[in-house]
């Protein structure tokens, strides 16, 4: 039966007037082979390929191990940028230095991971649709070894922020730039102290990670706040 298999039926999705394809209705959608091979598929849909094309750059110049962007996103339309800190394990790809996780090799709330399950959940719960917003990191490779991440610093901030202003230029519908956790927000603050051009709103929410979640009673309600705005912001 087509949008079917062990997932569960998956839901059509577009962004103006490009079709999505097929959204995963849980989290962790990449645990689907399938279903990760169709959008592995479709990386370089219109909406997404300038965005792949400063990915590849990025990985070029840098020579660091830098996710694809999801497809499943407004890409260039997005009127919403959520921006995390660095790639966690599940989004780099199999020839990348964390290929034991069997990551995506894509920034995805898709990825078989905590941290992308809870941002899963909790943006459903704010109706917040996929092809109004675009999930990224402040530094947009890896940064750790081949068994642990490391947190982000200064000097990571400092080489990724040309790249973001980089970004920023290729999303000209942009509303609202929501940071979650401190070092995104440090990130985007030095990015708009730097930048020339219009400010961009901003909302700011804690990591959603497992560990802040149930650490934190109060860190999930937060986020939902901050995804809440957002989705009325983009409407």
């Amino acid at each position: 039966m087509p949008g079917v298999n062990r997932k569960g039926v998956r839901i059509m999705g577009s962004v103006d007037g490009v079709q999505l394809g097929l959204l995963a209705i849980e989290p962790r959608g990449h645990q689907d082979p399938g279903f990760l091979a169709a959008k592995r598929a479709r990386l370089f849909e219109a909406h997404v390929a300038p965005l792949q094309d400063l990915a590849e750059e990025i990985r070029q110049t840098t020579g660091g191990e830098v996710p694809a962007f999801d497809p499943d996103s407004g890409g260039i339309f997005a009127r919403a940028l959520f921006l995390f800190e660095a790639p966690g394990a599940r989004s780099t790809a199999a020839g990348g230095p964390r290929a034991a996780a069997k990551g995506s090799g894509i920034v995805s709330e898709d990825n078989d991971d905590p941290s992308a399950q809870n941002m899963w959940l909790i943006n459903r719960s704010a109706q917040l649709q996929r092809e109004m917003y675009l999930p990224w990191n402040v530094v947009p490779w890896y940064i750790g070894s081949t068994t642990q991440i490391r947190a982000a610093t200064l000097d990571d901030l400092t080489l990724a922020r040309p790249w973001l202003g980089r970004l920023i230029a290729l999303l000209p519908g942009l509303r609202v730039v929501a940071t979650f956790g401190a070092v995104p927000l440090r990130g985007w603050m030095d990015h708009l102290r730097n930048a020339d051009g219009h400010l961009i709103p901003t909302l700011a929410g804690p990591h959603p990670s497992a560990r802040v979640l149930n650490t934190r009673p109060e860190a999930r309600a937060q986020i939902e706040a901050v995804t809440r705005r957002v989705a009325a912001i983009v409407a």
